[in-house]
């Protein structure tokens, strides 16, 4: 009889606890006067501490209870036709809630990438999620994307993207961090990696993909070369070269390089830049409007 008295009693307690913690919600919320209506206005809650406290540490069914306040929120904004500005904040205090909430740091991350807004606290949040969660390569490879697309830094998203690569085994995330490292003008470093990729057996399905891309990355490394031995000439003798032969009469080259990709090296006279027949495109797709 104790025992289900005692089992009773901390049950009551439990549903006083949420009960207290709903209704302190509802005032935050009530005194916000319905903050997602004002991306400027800051939306309110308790402390992380305070809720733990309240709900006797049912972390994962607190975070459960903000999370739907957070579906909740979005579905507003979708009402009124309004940037979920404040998603952020939500995620979070859910994941100061429960830090290993995957959800909740994955899927506000990719509505304010695809909704293009406060990509610092969306950067913030992945990291978070990285360090709480480091075996989740959607998250790695989220954060390398957000990296590269808003943030321009290349070398972050391509570290992540490869940490994305070995978690899932998915081998075109490290391919894709290869072709970042060569906008970032490093392709000897997306050499070195996918060069990996072609002597692990696991990767084997991904070589031919791999093999094209080291030939595409030494067509720009030799683009790059040529390019500023273009210049060194004009430094050296006033003028540009009518062709590339030039370079290796004035002794700035033993030899011109052959491409790899099977096209030929040539001077565009307009530019004054060396230029491929066959170009291989070692970018990333940017879809229009961004």
């Amino acid at each position: 009889m104790r025992r289900r008295g005692l089992k009773l009693g901390l049950v009551l307690i439990a549903i006083i606890c949420y009960a207290s913690m709903i209704l302190i919600q509802y005032y935050l919320e009530k005194a916000g006067r319905v903050a997602f209506l004002d991306p400027d206005r800051p939306v309110l809650f308790p402390k992380p501490s305070l809720v733990k406290s309240a709900s006797l540490e049912h972390n994962t069914l607190t975070a459960d209870f903000y999370w739907f306040k957070a579906i909740q929120y979005l579905g507003n904004c979708l009402l009124y036709n309004i940037k979920p500005f404040q998603l952020w904040k939500y995620a979070d205090f859910i994941t100061e809630i429960d830090s290993k909430f995957l959800e909740a740091y994955y899927y506000p991350a990719v509505v304010m990438t695809t909704e293009q807004i406060t990509p610092e606290e969306n950067v913030r949040l992945l990291e978070k999620g990285k360090e709480n969660l480091p075996a989740s390569w959607e998250i790695a490879w989220l954060l390398g994307f957000v990296y590269y697309y808003f943030m321009g830094e290349y070398e972050r998203s391509a570290q992540n993207l490869d940490l994305a690569a070995k978690l899932s085994g998915y081998a075109p995330y490290a391919i894709f961090a290869a072709r970042i490292r060569a906008e970032g003008s490093n392709p000897d470093l997306s050499i070195s990696f996918l060069e990996e990729i072609i002597n692990d057996p696991k990767t084997k399905a991904w070589r031919g993909s791999a093999e094209e891309m080291i030939k595409g990355l030494t067509q720009r490394k030799h683009l790059d070369q040529l390019n500023k031995l273009i210049e060194e000439f004009k430094t050296r003798f006033g003028n540009y070269p009518s062709d590339l032969k030039e370079l290796v009469k004035a002794g700035l080259l033993n030899s011109l390089p052959l491409d790899p990709m099977g096209g030929t090296y040539y001077l565009d006279p307009e530019t004054h830049q060396v230029k491929s027949s066959k170009e291989f495109y070692t970018g990333v797709y940017r879809p229009k409007g961004w």
